[in-house]
């Protein structure tokens, strides 16, 4: 494939993902220093943190609303009852990951077709988040693990 198709589809794809591709555009103003606010190195860094940090949420947010997507459309094609919606999040080393998903009764239970596939729980986190907190813990008090995963990942989590 040339060079320019390349570039093609790959302009093709963050056209798809509006947030990812502004994303990319805060990234590349920080090269730039297009604000004139990034003249020095720790700035720069900082700022090149904030935004990977936030590209990794919309990442995994986009990631999770295209599988609720992929799991209703089949979902849908199988008559399982009433139907509903519920709010589903999670928590991850990229923060607060939040989807709307919809809901199947079955009989007295409930299914989650995106939460089943995806292997997450409401309210829970991703496997690296523990190991986070864990290794916080470990080296200061635990009660000052949340004010370390604000300083270190950004997040705010009440633990």
């Amino acid at each position: 494939m040339l060079a320019i198709d390349r570039d093609l589809v790959l302009c093709e794809r963050l056209n798809r993902h509006p947030q990812m591709r502004a994303r990319v555009e805060s990234l590349l103003a920080v090269v730039e220093d297009a604000a004139g606010d990034c003249e020095k190195a720790d700035a720069a860094e900082r700022r090149v943190i904030e935004e990977l940090r936030q590209m990794g949420n919309d990442a995994l947010t986009a990631w999770a609303e295209r599988g609720v997507e992929k799991r209703a459309a089949v979902a849908q094609a199988e008559p399982n009852g009433d139907r509903g919606v519920k709010k589903r999040y999670w928590y991850t080393t990229f923060g607060r990951i939040e989807v709307i998903e919809p809901l199947w009764r079955n009989g007295t239970g409930i299914e989650r077709p995106f939460s089943a596939s995806a292997g997450v729980n409401c309210r829970g986190s991703s496997l690296p988040l523990p190991r986070v907190i864990t290794d916080f813990g470990a080296d200061d008090a635990f009660g000052r693990v949340p004010a370390k995963l604000k300083e270190h990942y950004g997040i705010a989590m009440g633990l």
